[in-house]
Parts: structure tokens; sequence; C-alpha cells
């Protein structure tokens, strides 16, 4: 912003402001006891309590400066000024090269700091360089305007360029694919010559396989159901805190996004959001700008390109972000407005290993019908309790796609999200274990809308379910070293909660379709014996019941949290969740076709199918 005394208080221009009748005498008192309180900047605080916006008071600092303004959407850089080596430079320095004589140069900056001097000495050492003034997103627009092509191979490739085995980019390579070709020809030659023996091999390995994952989700529940829900008060410093909000066709749920991330309990002034929508959207274009968001908001328009998913368009986003920890937000979210304090807290609380956070997720529309009753359940003992136990036990966590807020340093070290894969939170966990760092929960909740059609559903655990599978191939590329820089703890959770799901899920009605023919058949092949029958009948009064107690327990404590989540018992809910695995093994099947032959598309979930609405003041 502009440049200020050393005690960061600019009377001067908040005086120009108030004579020239822009700002109001009670908002520069107010912005001026608030830049005391937030150490942040005057300008910053103005745009944040939407008293100005952006234009309107760096017209004001060119006209203090003695300089000229100058609006980039109209008055374009000069293309042939700007080095691509440089546009870091010009991003963190809020910069750009404007005009060229032969004896001097013109940039363009809405900051003369000390550190833009000295960097412009040293870039143009034989020129007289003169600045004009402008406002930051002219700046950005500017970058995303003559940088496009830049930003989207950084958004699209910057880790697989990084780091390739860490990439769902190329997800099946020829050795893997012939591999897999060989595995089914020798499976399918042992079912010919040995069926029983070959049946009951993998019945077995399939049966310890489902014994062992509920036993370890048992123990990870059994960790996590006692947590402290205690509130403690944020005391440090507030660092500028980005915002990601990617979009696609989301004019319904535009308005109470934006009204939740405004009621917010941090300052706008280090707030730095970003709406984050594909370049081709002009419904959500015109929906933002109808709503008139205050200036804190910026939209960035993603470029078209393939694979077109959320993290290619965050990776793009990232390229503009500011702040020094970043978090996403969904569509149809409505977080805590405590949720960014509370994050500081468990931060300072930890040490410098602990570099994501991960925020409790919950659906409002619980109650539209069944389903959502039961994806509300799932959640409840997933993000409440099970996640609660991964940090007890210093497991990976594999994040959820919203509300995961990371360290940006970390964030740019390890290649930003992967682009190629449809669960990047998942991955973005796992690659977080693999440096030898971790992530933790914390107890702020952000509300969501839960798809309440079974074809919505179907469509959002499809992708789920695919990139889980994706997540489990790139990261069992090097089993070993996975092994080794998570420990068997960490290993074996991943295992159990990454890779096998989807294995159980495809396998069950298989295995259970099979065992029936093979063994009622006219002429039955397979006799099971009788240990054997009995451990399948446990395992599935084990799985059933285990997760009905789960259901119970999260339902109760629910009841009980400050959100009040659920005002009454899901009994008949909790007892009949067994049922929703149903969904879950049609949606196993139609992921591992879409693995095969389309593993990059993201399937978009429609929001605001609900009749149900929530005030972000109200959780």
């Amino acid at each position: 912003m502009q440049a200020l005394d050393k005690n960061g208080i600019d009377k001067k221009l908040g005086e120009i402001l108030v004579e020239k009748g822009l700002i109001e005498q009670y908002q520069l008192d107010s912005a001026l006891r608030l830049q005391k309180e937030e150490n942040s900047l005057l300008g910053k605080i103005l745009i944040g309590e939407d008293y100005i916006n952006n234009k309107i008071l760096h017209e004001a600092i060119a006209e203090k400066n003695g300089l000229e303004f100058v609006d980039l959407a109209t008055r374009p850089p000069n293309p042939k000024l700007l080095e691509t080596n440089a546009r870091d430079d010009y991003f963190r320095l809020d910069v750009i090269p404007w005009r060229e004589s032969t004896e001097s140069i013109i940039l363009a900056t809405c900051s003369i700091t000390d550190e833009l001097r000295k960097w412009a000495i040293s870039k143009y050492p034989y020129k007289q360089v003169d600045f004009v003034i402008t406002s930051p997103f002219d700046i950005h627009w500017a970058l995303q305007a003559n940088f496009r092509k830049m930003d989207d191979e950084f958004a699209r490739l910057s880790l697989w360029r990084r780091n390739p085995n860490l990439s769902a980019r190329q997800l099946f390579s020829t050795f893997t694919a012939n591999a897999g070709i060989i595995f089914l020809a020798i499976l399918t030659g042992l079912f010919i010559a040995f069926p029983a023996q070959t049946f009951l091999t993998i019945f077995i390995g399939l049966n310890i396989l489902f014994f062992s994952t509920i036993t370890f989700k048992l123990i990870s529940f059994v960790y996590g159901v006692e947590r402290d829900f205690s509130e403690k008060e944020y005391n440090g410093s507030y660092p500028i805190y980005t915002v990601l909000v990617p979009l696609y066709m989301e004019k319904e749920t535009l308005p109470k996004l934006i009204e939740a991330i405004k009621n917010l309990d941090y300052p706008k002034s280090k707030l730095d959001v970003k709406l984050v929508i594909e370049s081709d959207d002009m419904m959500t274009l015109s929906a933002i700008k109808e709503l008139k968001p205050p200036s804190y908001f910026e939209i960035i328009k993603v470029p078209y390109s393939l694979p077109r998913t959320k993290p290619k368009a965050c990776n793009y986003a990232l390229r503009f972000a500011k702040g020094e920890i970043i978090t996403i937000f969904d569509a149809e979210d409505i977080p805590h407005p405590n949720q960014l304090k509370a994050v500081l807290t468990k931060f300072a609380e930890n040490d410098e290993s602990l570099v994501c956070v991960q925020a409790r997720l919950n659906y409002y529309n619980y109650n539209d019908n069944q389903l959502t009753r039961w994806f509300a359940l799932e959640y409840t003992t997933w993000f409440d309790i099970v996640m609660n136990g991964f940090e007890k036990l210093k497991l990976p966590i594999p994040l959820g796609g919203t509300s995961n807020h990371i360290k940006a340093d970390i964030l740019h070290k390890i290649g930003g999200w992967d682009a190629f894969n449809v669960t990047e939170d998942a991955d973005l966990g796992m690659r977080i274990a693999q440096l030898g760092l971790h992530s933790a929960t914390v107890n702020s909740i952000t509300m969501e809308e839960a798809p309440n059609t079974i074809n919505a559903w179907v469509k959002q655990r499809t992708r789920w379910i695919k990139g889980f599978m994706q997540t489990y191939i790139v990261h069992m590329r090097k089993p070993f070293s996975l092994l080794k820089k998570t420990g068997l703890r960490g290993f074996m959770a991943f295992q159990f909660f990454v890779g096998a799901p989807p294995l159980i899920y495809i396998t069950s009605p298989i295995l259970l379709l099979s065992s029936v023919i093979l063994t009622f058949g006219e002429t039955p092949v397979v006799q099971i014996p009788e240990w054997l029958f009995i451990f399948a009948i446990y395992n599935l009064i084990f799985g059933a019941a285990s997760h009905i107690i789960f259901c119970m327990i999260a339902s109760l404590k629910a009841q009980k949290d400050s959100q009040k989540l659920f005002p009454r018992p899901l009994i008949f809910s909790c007892l009949t969740f067994p049922l929703y695995s149903i969904f879950h093994i049609f949606a196993s099947f139609r992921s591992l076709q879409q693995l095969i032959r389309n593993p990059h598309y993201w399937e978009k979930t429609q929001h605001g199918l609900t009749k149900k609405t929530l005030d972000s003041q109200a959780i």
C-alpha cells in the first residue's frame, strides 16, 4: 500500500480522503484505532472495513505523493517490458514496468517502498526510474493478462516437474499396465485350473483385510472419542491470511458464501480472499459483480486447459496469494466465524512441524432425507472423532477438501496441489507426512450443503473414491520409501483408510455372489470350511455393529457440542447406517470405470439443491 511513516499512521492521507468527502471523519478515526490494534496499513484497513475501494484509495495516494494515477485496464503496460524471470518479483513487490524511453523507465506500483527502490536500481542500473501509482488489483490483472500461459503451466505441472513420482498425471505407466494385465491373466488361469483353492485364498485374504480395517478404525475411534472442545483466545499477531474459493457455476451459493467470509472474526485488513473462477464462467462472474463484495475480495480467472480440476484452479490462484497461511472454502461452505483465529491458536500451541490444520466439517441440511442423515453421521464420525484419533496416534491425516489451513511456504515447497488428483486433499496430507511434518485438527467447524439426491451423492462419491484410488497408486509406487517416511503405523493407516475401502466395496459383492454360485449351485465347486464361514459372518456382524456404535456415540456427542449439530438423536439413521454401504458399492464400481477411462475428469457436485439455509452467525 502507501508509504507510511515509521509509526505506521498516515494521518495526511486520511485527511485528504476526508477533505474530498471520500470517507467520513468517524471512519478515519475508526481506521486509525484499528491500525494500532492490528499493526496494519491504513489503506488496507479502509479497504477491509469497506470504507473505500482500491481505485479511489490509490488515486488519493497518487495525489498525496504528487504522482500520476494510471488505470492499467485502459492504459495497459507495454508487454515488451515484461520479463518472464521477473514475474515473481513483480507480484511480490506490487510493481510492473509500464513505459520506457531512451533514458528512463516508468514503473507502475501501489507502494513505493525502500525494498522496491533497491530492486529498481539493481534491475535498471542505467535508467532513471520513475513511478506512477495504480491499484494492486490492476497489477494482478496485468500479470494475469501477460503471464497467463506461464501461470497455467505452473498450475498444471508444478508438482509433476518437481517430483513426477508424486503426481497422478501419468497414473499408469507401461510397466504398471503390463503388470496389471499379467496379474489378471495369472489370476484367471488359477481360477480355471484351481477354482476352489483360488477362491478360498482370496476369500480368506479379503476377510482378513476387512477385519483389520475395521479393527484399525475402532482403535482410531477409541483414541479420538475424547476431545477437548474448549476454545482458547488467540492473543498473537495476525498474519495475512489467504482464502481461496474455487467456483464453477455457483450463482445460487454465492450470497451466503460471501456473507460467511465477511462474518469471519479476523482483521479484514489481513484477509486476502480470492474468488477463483473459470475464464468461461460468465454466470458466476456476473453474480459476483452484482453482489459487489468488499475490496479485499479479488477475482482470479483461470484460463481453460486440461485437466479442469479444483486443484489446478487453486494452484493458479496460488500465484496471486499474499498470505502466510492459505485455506480453501468451497462454494457452499459456511465456516464458523472463529475458525481462522482457532487455527492460529493451534499453530501457536505446537512446534514448527505442524504445518496444516483441518477444521471439522458437517452438513446444515442433514435432515433433508435419509441419505443426508447418513452422510452427516459419516462426517461426524470421521471429522469429530476418527480424525482426532489420527492426530493423537500421530498418523498421516487424509485432509478434507475444504477448511484445511496450510502454511504457504510449505505449500510452495511441496509444489502446491496435484492438479491431476481429484482428491488433492488426501494426497496433500500424505505428501506432508512424507516430509516428516504433520497435520492436526481444530474444533472450529465449517457447515456445508450435503448432496440430497442419490444422483448428486453418487457423482460426488465417485470422484472421492476415484481420488483415493489415484492417491493409493501414486504413493505406493515406492512402498518402502513410504514405509520409511511415515513409519509402520502411518503406512498401515494408509493401507486401511485409503487403499482398503475401495477394494472392499468392489470385491465384496463379487465375492458374495461367487460364494453363492460356487457353494450352492447345482454342482458345488467350493466347500467353505466351517471356521471360515463363521469368520465371514463375524466380520459382517462386527462391521455393521461397529459402524452403528460409531454413529450412536458420534451423534450423542454432536448433541452436546457447542454447535448443537443434531438437536435430537438420529437413532433410526444410526441403526440403518450399514445400508449406506450399498451406495458406496455402486459409486466404487463407477469410480473404477472412470479411473480406467477418464482418470482426471472432475465430476462437479451440484449445489443449491436444498431448501435449508443457515446464517453464518448461528454456528
